[in-house]
């Protein structure tokens, strides 16, 4: 019942942070998810009431008009149910105004979200100034990996291009595109880009829209410990980390694995939330949460992962399982089109960038990787310290 909106009407002193996704953060695991958590951790301490909106159907794209359908709320952290946009509205309509207080916005998703409902409801809670956080790039296209056919890397052409046009994609460009645009144009927001990779790939899109400024500011930052990582004994462990997508490379790490599954020299094994079928490696059950964000790289280190296959073949905005790689020493092999992965890989020496698939099974063929093992690196073991995602940001707002 719309009662239970009820906490939403009484404003608290320090303010009002609202927050767009595609799910409920506090219910699954992931990379947008674990931003989410720790945006919430911050805003409790701060004091700030924290207002989550996700779509209750999922949907995988911008949602073309407005409906019946509710959205699910999350209030401070405590999911509250799933409610009606116009009851939500007058609940939010209805905190008095504070001195002093300010009511902010962070979209990090409007997968599922309808851009005339989510503009109404940040009229009815007086919001005007915020960030757009790009976690990916659906403000440019309805295929927010920017892969055309979810097959290659696109780029993002010009809207209506026959490059364009050819695309599963093309028919809900256009969409996406002008909902961000009523979004920016109607909205102060800063576009938060976590990596300089995410940044140079919106900038060069000739149809990506105007924020009212841009910022990179990464999810997190290594921090050595001065420790050496230990090295493992006999064959080279090779890792794929998390989810068995396609567009996170999971194909390319079972052929690989299937290749050499016989082969003394490697042992491959796969860490994730959940055993994954079609590749002969181990599984160790790793899940990263609020509670333990260090998961994946504590398990890294204590398997003694050698080499992590990261060979995303989509435009990685960040990468956590990039970060968690090399603070637990292993090395990365990426391709040259999974974005930041590729930035941060080179950047930092955590490992190779290779032309293509033909180059990766090479370097296990003739046995050229093996010079990536932990005994012949002796990489230093880093902690990885996270920023406090939107947070950190909401001075610079006022």
């Amino acid at each position: 019942p719309a009662s239970a909106l009820g906490p939403l009407s009484v404003a608290a002193a320090a303010g009002l942070h609202i927050t767009f996704s595609h799910d409920d953060f506090t219910a699954s695991i992931g990379g947008s998810q674990l931003c989410l958590q720790t945006e919430a951790a911050g805003l409790a301490r701060k004091g700030i009431d924290h207002l989550h909106l996700f779509p209750t159907v999922p949907w995988p794209t911008l949602r073309p008009g407005a409906d019946a359908t509710p959205l699910g709320v999350v209030w401070n952290g405590r999911t509250l149910g799933h409610f009606a946009v116009g009851d939500i509205a007058r609940a939010l309509a209805a905190r008095p105004a504070r001195a002093g207080a300010r009511a902010t916005v962070a979209v990090h998703s409007l997968l599922g979200h309808e851009i005339g409902e989510t503009l109404d409801l940040l009229a009815a809670a007086g919001v005007r100034r915020g960030l757009f956080w790009l976690h990916d790039f659906a403000g440019l296209c309805a295929g927010y990996h920017l892969m055309r056919d979810e097959a290659r890397d696109c780029g993002a052409p010009p809207a209506g291009s026959a490059a364009c046009r050819i695309c599963i994609f093309g028919p809900g460009r256009d969409l996406h595109l002008s909902a961000h645009r009523r979004l920016f144009e109607a909205l102060d927001l800063t576009l938060v880009a976590p990596s300089q990779a995410a940044l140079d790939t919106w900038s060069a899109a000739p149809d990506a829209p105007t924020p009212s400024a841009v910022r990179v500011h990464p999810h997190a930052r290594l921090v050595p410990t001065g420790r050496v990582a230990e090295a493992g004994e006999g064959s080279l462990t090779v890792a794929f980390l998390g989810m068995p997508s396609a567009y996170k490379g999971w194909p390319v790490f079972t052929d690989l694995a299937h290749r050499f599954r016989d082969d003394p020299r490697y042992r491959f094994v796969r860490l994730g939330s959940a055993a994954a079928p079609g590749a002969p490696a181990d599984h160790i059950d790793v899940s990263v949460t609020a509670d333990r964000p260090h998961a994946m790289r504590e398990a890294l280190e204590a398997a003694r992962v050698d080499v992590a296959i990261l060979w995303s073949l989509c435009r990685e905005t960040f990468s956590f399982g990039a970060y968690e790689a090399a603070a637990a020493g292993a090395a990365i092999l990426t391709g040259p089109d999974s974005g930041n992965v590729a930035a941060f890989t080179r950047a930092g020496g955590h490992g190779l960038v290779l032309p293509d698939e033909a180059t990766l099974f090479a370097q296990f063929e003739s046995g050229a990787v093996r010079h990536l093992s932990r005994a012949s690196r002796r990489p230093e073991i880093c902690e990885i310290a996270y920023s406090g995602m939107s947070v950190d940001l909401l001075e610079a707002l006022s």
